[in-house]
């Protein structure tokens, strides 16, 4: 079965809803799937300001990972 990464960034989790829905459903099919996120760019001033929520608990992708998947969804 192929390896899907899926690579988000969620600031208040709306992306990351719908992300776990579509693991959901390609787990279902037999799809291996690993959900990552990208690093955060805004300093934590800034996330405080905008009364952002707490990263979830996912790795952050790095270069070395991109070579293990089959295919991406970016979100």
């Amino acid at each position: 079965m192929p390896t899907v990464y899926i690579i988000i960034y969620s600031l208040y989790h709306h992306v990351y809803k719908v992300a776990k829905s579509v693991q959901q459903g390609l787990e279902e099919e037999g799809v291996t799937v690993k959900l990552f996120q990208v690093p955060e760019t805004l300093t934590e001033d800034v996330l405080t300001k905008l009364h952002a929520p707490p990263k979830p608990d996912i790795p952050i992708i790095t270069v070395n990972d991109l070579a293990d998947a089959d295919a991406f969804i970016f979100g």
